[in-house]
């Protein structure tokens, strides 16, 4: 077998960038909330459409991802491969 054949790529197909305020709350977010929302931004950076993802009612291009009691607003270009993490909130907040 040649070198490479039958080899799946670990690389990230998508990079996950978070903005400003979805990294100020993710900062004081406590251990064991982090390490959901990590694995939930690792998944992404796979498919970011894998998982409990639905498109947000009225604002179109914008996604709602599931992890755990939390929700990740984000959105996808497709073009440069990145997703771009718009809010990490408490479920019971992300939509005021």
């Amino acid at each position: 077998m040649s070198a490479g054949v039958g080899v799946i790529s670990k690389e990230p197909m998508f990079e996950v960038i978070l903005s400003r305020k979805a990294q100020r709350y993710y900062d004081r977010l406590s251990k064991t909330v982090v390490r959901r929302i990590d694995d939930a931004l690792k998944e992404m950076e796979k498919d970011p459409w894998s998982g409990d993802v639905v498109p947000l009612e009225g604002e179109p291009g914008i996604w709602r991802k599931r992890g755990g009691g939390f929700r990740i607003l984000f959105q996808v270009d497709r073009k440069s491969q990145m997703v771009n993490i718009a809010l990490i909130r408490p479920r019971g907040d992300v939509y005021k």
